[in-house]
């Protein structure tokens, strides 16, 4: 409410009626420039959402609120395009509308060109583990202008590896998992495994041991499964028709945790908030260990095209399981370019005939996404040259 274009707010509250109060305020700084100057705005920089993360009614209402707030102040300063930079929502402990905060924010980054996302997820936090460092501050700022300047490139993903509320050695955190909304808050989180839940974690390591795939020292947790379970996180990254994502997943089994048996992995790449490819399993990768698995997806017309999103869960209703994740990573794959030089053409052939015929692995010419290049990918290198 107190940013709200249209709510006057009450004139003698400070704190209601900012939107009013803040082009106001821009008016009479402009106004006050000596005659002759000139003047143009670059861009606005944007951190804001914790009490909007206290109020599932507001969280929900959080995406279409920004979409007008950020029209109304390029309206109203006269610059249609002005780019607008994000700070996307940091780790807020107890709120349960941060992961839907953060996926507005990542949403609207995503279908705004003019729009960046700062993800803040790693950024160094004060001992209240809520506000940021004044080295962080600096960042943010620096963060900031490389948005505002259209800097900000490939695929971002808050908190991959699940760092963010940082555990000690065992520690567990069973509500809000920083840059992922989810489905059951009080049965998912993120812990930092030790000889507890993994006999072959590093025991050196004074912070928890990091187990095969992991990347740092915490993961995220599923306990109790009841089968309906996961965490989804919207990305600032548009899918395109023709382009081929790989998502890879650090799953991890226990092996000496009080939940020994395994509750099996769902992964799944979403678009527009809609699933377009799922990777599942009940039989655990390794036990005892993180081991990665890898979806791969190629869009063609007819898929929803939006926002990409990663969604990981369980497999399966069942009590006394547990599943643990670690190290998201999403790349994408511009299937049929093998020549390099990002764009897929005709001029691709002769590069795509190379590869057919030398013993030469490039990620690019497997068309067919089965991790080799043989005459099979020739009717999908095919039909990616007509769709490009």
């Amino acid at each position: 409410e107190q940013w709200n274009p249209d709510n006057p707010g009450d004139q003698n509250d400070p704190t209601t009626g900012l939107y009013n109060r803040f082009v106001a305020t821009i008016n009479s700084a402009t106004a006050a420039l000596p005659s002759g100057d000139t003047f143009s705005f670059k861009g606005m920089a944007w951190m804001q959402g914790e009490t909007d993360a206290a109020s599932l009614a507001k969280s929900n209402a959080y995406e279409a609120n920004l979409t007008q707030f950020i029209s109304r102040i390029r309206q109203d300063v006269g610059v249609a395009e002005m780019p607008f930079s994000i700070g996307q929502l940091g780790a807020v402990p107890g709120r349960d509308g941060m992961g839907i905060v953060q996926n507005a924010q990542a949403a609207i980054a995503a279908r705004d060109e003019n729009v960046s996302l700062v993800i803040t997820s790693d950024y160094a936090l004060q001992s209240d583990n809520l506000h940021f460092t004044s080295a962080s501050q600096e960042r943010l700022g620096t963060d900031f202008s490389a948005g505002l300047q259209g800097q900000t490139t490939g695929i971002q993903i808050a908190n991959p590896s699940f760092e963010s509320i940082n555990q000690s050695d065992g520690g567990v955190n069973s509500r809000n998992v920083s840059g992922w909304e989810q489905s059951s808050i009080p049965t998912t989180g993120n812990y930092n495994p030790n000889t507890t839940f993994y006999s072959n974690n590093r025991a050196l390591d004074l912070l928890g041991g990091e187990v095969g795939s992991m990347d740092g020292t915490n993961v995220l947790f599923f306990a109790n499964n009841n089968g309906n379970q996961h965490v989804t996180q919207t990305l600032s990254t548009m899918a395109k028709v023709g382009r081929s994502y790989k998502l890879t997943v650090a799953v991890g089994d226990r092996d000496l945790s009080s939940r020994p048996e395994f509750g099996g992995y769902l992964i799944q790449l979403l678009s527009d908030g809609q699933v377009v490819a799922t990777l599942s399993s009940t039989e655990s990768p390794s036990d005892g260990t993180f081991t990665d698995v890898t979806l791969c997806y190629t869009f063609v017309a007819g898929d929803p095209i939006g926002p990409l999103g990663i969604r990981l869960g369980t497999n399966g209703p069942a009590s006394g399981v547990a599943t643990d994740f670690d190290n998201v990573r999403l790349s994408p794959v511009l299937l049929g370019d093998c020549n390099l030089d990002g764009a897929v053409n005709f001029s691709d052939i002769p590069a795509f005939i190379e590869f057919l015929t030398t013993a030469v692995y490039l990620e690019e010419a497997d068309c067919n996404l089965d991790g080799s290049i043989s005459f099979s990918d020739i009717p999908p290198f095919i039909e990616i040259l007509i769709l490009s």
